[in-house]
């Protein structure tokens, strides 16, 4: 165990240490410039990145209740959880399965039985699936709808 805890601070040290060297490397001048270009309103993005996952996670936490009466898996604690297997999905080659694996042995850090948290997981994926699909559909629905009507509204103008 001692050895998997060095191999975690080396591991992070070292992704520090590349993060220092690329940054060295491409200069402040071209990150701030990045970010001047893009400009500073690119951080009111933030919420709206914050606020679904932050839902998940009351779901999942949801899921987690019964299984979980000490209470180890907080939401906080759930919300880092969920934002380190967004992050493994989404800027690793893992095909999108790889973070929910971490999530599986970062809950299991906490307490929870690992079939448990295999479950957890794995509705949560499906729930929050299940949630994208109907937003979608009530896009396309309310899509259709909106133009099918403005389309209405603009032959009775031109007649």
């Amino acid at each position: 165990m001692k050895n998997m805890r060095r191999l975690g601070y080396v591991a992070g040290l070292l992704g520090l240490a590349i993060v220092i060297a690329l940054v060295i490397h491409q200069g402040w001048s071209t990150i701030f410039s990045a970010i001047g270009h893009a400009g500073w309103s690119l951080l009111w993005l933030l919420p709206f990145h914050v606020l679904p996952l932050l839902l998940d996670v009351i779901g999942w936490r949801v899921l987690l209740a019964r299984r979980d009466p000490h209470r180890q898996a907080t939401i906080p604690v759930l919300f880092w959880i969920a934002a380190i297997r967004e992050a493994c999905n989404r800027l690793l080659p893992v095909a999108n399965v790889g973070g929910e694996i971490i999530g599986i042995r970062l809950i299991r850090w906490r307490g929870i039985d690992s079939a448990v948290a295999a479950a957890s997981v794995i509705m949560e994926v499906l729930l929050s699936l299940v949630n994208l699909y109907l937003f979608a559909v009530l896009g396309m629905v309310l899509l259709i709808e909106l133009t099918h009507s403005i389309s209405v509204r603009a032959r009775f103008c031109l007649r």
